[in-house]
C-alpha cells in the first residue's frame, strides 16, 4: 500500500520504489558536527530521493498519527520557541541523547506499528 501510494504520488515507478526501500541504509552519507562540549556528533543525511519519500510519508501520514502532548521535534507548525516556552516555568531539565536509536528500530517494530495504527493510517 505505501509503495502504491508514492508511486501514485510522487510519480516514480512501484519498482524504483522498492529499490529505494531495499537499499535505504546504503543510502546516508556519514557526517560529523561538533557539539557544544567538543566532541563529535555522528549525523547519517538521507539521500535526495530518500529523503524526498521520507518527506512524503511524514506529510501526508505520520503527521495524523496522535502525538503525545509533549512532542515537538515532528510536530508540523511547531517550532525550537514552543518546545522552550512549554518548559519556562518547570524546576527540572533533562537532556537526553539516545545512541543508535535508529539502528535499533527493526522491520518487526514497523510492521506492529502499522498494525498498530491502522485505524490512523487508513489500512
Amino acid at each position: 500500500m505505501l509503495i502504491e501510494y508514492l508511486s501514485k504520488n510522487m510519480l516514480l515507478d512501484p519498482s524504483y520504489i522498492k529499490s529505494v526501500a531495499v537499499t535505504a541504509s546504503k543510502r546516508y552519507k556519514k557526517a560529523t558536527i561538533k557539539k557544544k562540549d567538543g566532541s563529535d556528533r555522528l549525523i547519517f543525511q538521507p539521500s535526495r530521493e530518500l529523503k524526498a519519500m521520507q518527506r512524503v510519508i511524514n506529510k501526508d501520514i505520520l503527521c495524523k498519527l496522535p502525538m503525545h502532548a509533549s512532542v515537538y521535534s515532528y510536530k508540523i507548525g511547531t517550532n525550537l520557541r514552543d518546545h522552550i516556552l512549554a518548559h519556562k516555568n518547570g524546576n527540572f531539565i533533562t537532556r537526553l541523547d539516545f545512541k543508535n536509536f535508529f539502528n535499533s528500530i527493526n522491520k518487526e517494530d514497523v510492521i506492529k506499528f502499522i498494525s498498530d495504527n491502522k485505524n490512523f493510517l487508513g489500512t
